[in-house]
């Protein structure tokens, strides 16, 4: 159905709205739409969907709708919604009232300040602010009229700049590759946007798609062709599409293919060489000195093997089943570094925080996450990342990283 939105009877943001289609016809039909964006009263739009009958009466469910709004109009709504003092239902009034001329409206405080409820203090604020938006701030703004989250949104300018809202327009499926969304979500925007599921990037987000689901779900970083596959035909995408965009993906350095029959993240990719290349450098690498045996009580050969061992290459890996006698070594371990280098820091970490905890309980150490470890969180250039890293090491030190088999490819590499 087409149509123009005559009145928007109830919003809940991009996720959902109730409003009042006029279509061509001089009928006027009711929508409860998901996945909306911002709705413009006065604004073209295209529903698809089916009927129910609700409580409220008829209504036509839909599941996506399609605005066919002046992007400048629908950048001015999300700009005054972020806007302290005016709020969802007070930016679409403005937008109802100015239309078309709102945007010129904003920079004009004069103008701005008749508004009902639009003082000249706040209407002098609200113009300062939108003549000095970037195109950095546009595509924000608009990317956030589509209905995508502050930190998808952070993600996607961070990969494409002042870019990133044509990107998407154009193809949807472009923001899985900056982890921006999902490969749901992104169907989702497409259909709001009108784009359809033949596009090309829709089968390259499903090969990424499907590489990323076999990770979480199944703890391997590699996916075969035939798995590849059935994720193509569960989500409806052709065969002859799917090897177009597994050649297309690999060309663009996204996967590789590290043996026939097989693909894989590059990232991981590079991930798994990092960490083996790392610990067969530091497994290679000779601790000068004499070994100090551990004290207390006596040891059986394979625990003093362990603790002497440790001593004497700057990489060593603890297993055993249960009841061998894994903790007291650990203890011992901490013991015998104490004492042969008695002014060395000792870290103790783990995956999880109950795992952490544990770990400190048994050996004495204060110990944390391996993110915490690692300072994993905001930096001071308001990007998310890790304090210690190879251009930051963590002092010289004893790392003691208990319940390693927890630890996945990319904390690894971390």
């Amino acid at each position: 159905y087409s149509g123009r939105i005559s009145r928007v009877i109830f919003s809940r943001g991009p996720d959902f709205a109730v409003f009042v289609l006029d279509r061509d016809n001089d009928d006027s039909i009711t929508v409860a739409a998901k996945n909306c964006g911002l709705l413009l009263a006065g604004g073209k739009a295209k529903v698809e969907g089916v009927w129910v009958d609700s409580r409220y009466g008829l209504q036509l469910s839909a599941d996506f709708v399609a605005q066919e709004t002046e992007t400048e109009i629908i950048i001015a709504q999300a700009f005054l919604m972020e806007v302290r003092g005016i709020g969802e239902v007070k930016a679409a009034q403005l937008v109802e009232h100015y239309g078309a001329t709102l945007p010129e409206v904003l920079g004009d405080p004069k103008k701005l300040a008749k508004a009902r409820g639009i003082g000249k203090v706040l209407a002098s604020e609200i113009s300062a602010k939108w003549r000095t938006k970037t195109p950095h701030d546009i595509a924000n703004l608009e990317l956030a009229a589509m209905g995508i989250t502050p930190g998808a949104r952070k993600h996607l300018l961070a990969k494409f700049g002042s870019r990133a809202a044509s990107v998407v327009k154009a193809n949807p499926w472009e923001a899985c590759k900056a982890n921006g969304i999902g490969f749901k979500s992104a169907d989702v925007l497409a259909q709001r946007l009108g784009v359809p599921f033949t596009h090309p990037g829709r089968a390259q987000a499903a090969v990424l798609e499907a590489v990323k689901q076999a990770t979480q779900k199944d703890g391997s970083t590699r996916i075969t062709d035939a798995e590849m596959l059935a994720f193509a035909v569960e989500v409806q995408v052709a065969e002859a599409d799917l090897q177009r965009a597994v050649r297309e993906t690999v060309e663009e350095g996204l996967l590789v293919v590290p043996a026939p029959g097989v693909l894989e993240l590059s990232v991981h990719d590079y991930y798994e060489r990092t960490v083996a290349e790392k610990v067969l450098a530091l497994s290679a690498r000779c601790i000068e000195g004499e070994p100090v045996l551990p004290a207390g009580s006596t040891p059986t050969d394979e625990q003093t093997a362990a603790v002497v061992g440790l001593q004497r290459r700057a990489f060593g890996l603890l297993t055993g089943g249960p009841g061998v006698g894994k903790t007291w070594t650990c203890k011992a371990i901490v013991d015998v570094f104490r004492r042969r280098w008695p002014d060395m820091l000792i870290y103790g970490c783990a995956p999880t925080g109950r795992a952490a905890k544990r770990l400190g309980e048994l050996t004495g150490l204060a110990t944390s996450t391996i993110h915490r470890l690692l300072g994993c969180g905001m930096q001071s250039d308001g990007t998310m990342g890790w304090t210690f890293n190879a251009h930051n090491p963590l002092p010289a030190a004893l790392v003691l990283v208990d319940e390693v088999s927890m630890v996945d490819t990319a904390l690894a590499f971390r």
